[in-house]
């Protein structure tokens, strides 16, 4: 992971994956977000439930996380973006979301 500038100030964490081993991230330590959306819990908790059902899916360890791991990014991915855009937008036209 590491931190990426965002136009309008300020950085989010972006990862190319959710998990390294046995350690996994989920909420903000994998896909933080500006607040400007209001996705930020709700994406943790969904990251939360689909880490549990891959867990529970029978598969081993490491490929229930790296099932975790793809089927989430994505999702946070573009919605840390989408609020980087609303954050940049609202910094430029001095409105906010």
């Amino acid at each position: 992971c590491a931190n990426a500038p965002v136009s309008g100030g300020g950085t989010m964490v972006k990862c190319d994956t959710l998990y390294h081993d046995n350690i996994v991230l989920v909420g903000d330590a994998g896909h933080s977000m500006f607040p400007a959306l209001g996705q930020g819990c709700n994406s943790a908790i969904e990251s939360a439930t689909a880490l549990v059902d891959s867990l529970q899916g029978g598969e081993s360890l490491h490929e229930a996380l790296a099932h975790y791991s793809d089927s989430r990014l994505p999702e946070v991915s573009a919605a840390a973006d989408m609020s980087a855009k609303v954050r940049a937008w609202s910094s430029r036209t001095g409105l906010t979301a």
